[in-house]
């Protein structure tokens, strides 16, 4: 399933009048031992270049427009014929251009660490997702050319070497090994904004409700047709989800879905755009939303909330728990450090908009912005200085 053939990007500008292109195979992994057979058509006849491919099997340079078919070895029939799209988007633009690994894509709108490798994971939108280490070495890009369905990666969740992200085509899970699987067709809406990794179940919210994958692959509707902006796992289980609002999402699918006519009757903030979400434990929950502002949620009381005084009472879009408190993401108003400090220009972070936050284990904050993601460093608790410096190269920020 979902096979599908992407051509190279160019290396360099000289590459985009190379009439021969590299070309890879992507499907869904399939069972240990299935053996797959990939066959290209030459001069008009299919001919076997490979009795047991795997998926990302990259071609020799062939002329541009080649086309390919699979099957697996007991199969009875072929694919339908697969060719890469004849258009170059963006980010294969930006590759041409790019001095070494860097952003493909200037707009980071959504940022997650790993807890087990310290990895930060970025979706770009237009440049895919790319992987950082801790220390800010060893950049990594997935884009379609790595597997993705999609180069606009709006949502990433990463746990125990995986990660989640969400596209524009797709929900695609990236595996410790490399592979991908997609799943498109089966949710409500395969524009995917919203994503978290929870063990063995996955959860997408999408432009038209929210689905939950199980460890067998099988796809649950668990909220009717209405956008879902956010999610968050729970602890103790289930998940948080920005939808009209906060709801909290049982692991344990409930008789029927909740229906768009239900979405407005939120038990927490009704009918907000909730961007963010951190739960807290016993201390709440903590929601960033575009019309109240980060806010700090009892959930134990059907819509109680309470304003955070040091913050805007709107426009946040990201949230951060640090050793030194609350860092806010909030748009164009740039980005807040604890106590509601402003952190922009003036201390070197030199961005129109930011959109997302994360706090390393080691303090260091990392952003999100218009113009691509950066890492700053406090160097102390008083935020007396930031020293703050672009993660990648040209031109991405």
């Amino acid at each position: 399933t979902h096979a599908r053939v992407v051509a190279e990007p160019p290396q360099r500008w000289a590459d985009l009048d190379d009439p021969r292109r590299r070309y890879r195979v992507f499907w869904d992994p399939l069972p240990p031992g299935t053996l797959v057979q990939l066959q290209q058509r030459v001069h008009g006849r299919w001919r076997t270049v490979q009795t047991d491919a795997q998926p990302g099997w990259t071609s020799r340079p062939l002329p541009q427009g080649a086309h390919f078919r699979l099957r697996t070895s007991e199969g009875r029939r072929w694919t339908p014929g697969l060719a890469a799209p004849p258009w170059m988007g963006p980010a294969e633009l930006a590759q041409a251009v790019a001095r070494g690994p860097a952003l493909l894509a200037s707009t980071v709108g959504d940022l997650d660490r790993d807890p087990a490798t310290g990895r930060l994971w970025a979706a770009t939108l237009g440049g895919g997702v790319a992987s950082v280490a801790a220390s800010g070495a060893d950049l990594q890009i997935w884009t379609r050319w790595q597997g993705l369905p999609h180069d606009r990666a709006v949502a990433v969740s990463a746990e125990g070497g995986r990660a989640l992200v969400g596209t524009a085509a797709g929900l695609a899970l990236i595996a410790p090994d490399g592979q991908v699987t997609v799943w498109d067709s089966a949710l409500p809406d395969p524009y995917v904004q919203a994503v978290a990794l929870s063990g063995p179940t996955l959860w997408a919210g999408t432009f038209r409700g929210l689905a939950q994958v199980g460890p067998d692959g099988a796809v649950t509707l668990r909220l009717g047709p209405w956008s879902v902006f956010s999610l968050r796992p729970a602890q103790g289980g289930g998940v948080w989800a920005g939808y009209e609002g906060l709801h909290f999402i049982p692991d344990e699918p409930d008789a029927s879905p909740l229906l768009e006519a239900d979405a407005r009757a939120a038990p927490w903030l009704p009918g907000e755009r909730v961007y963010d979400i951190l739960d807290l434990g016993a201390a709440g929950v903590l929601t960033a939303s575009l019309g109240r502002g980060a806010r700090l949620v009892d959930p134990q009381v059907p819509d109680a909330s309470q304003g955070l005084p040091a913050y805007p009472p709107e426009g946040a879009y990201g949230l951060a728990a640090g050793p030194d408190g609350l860092w806010v993401a909030a748009g164009a108003l740039g980005l807040l450090g604890p106590g509601g400090e402003p952190v922009g220009a003036a201390r070197g972070l030199v961005a129109g908009a930011v959109w997302s936050v994360d706090v390393a284990p080691g303090g260091e904050v990392w952003v999100g912005t218009d113009r691509g993601l950066w890492r700053l460093r406090v160097h102390s608790p008083s935020l007396g200085e930031v020293g703050s410096e672009p993660e990648g190269s040209a031109p991405s920020v």
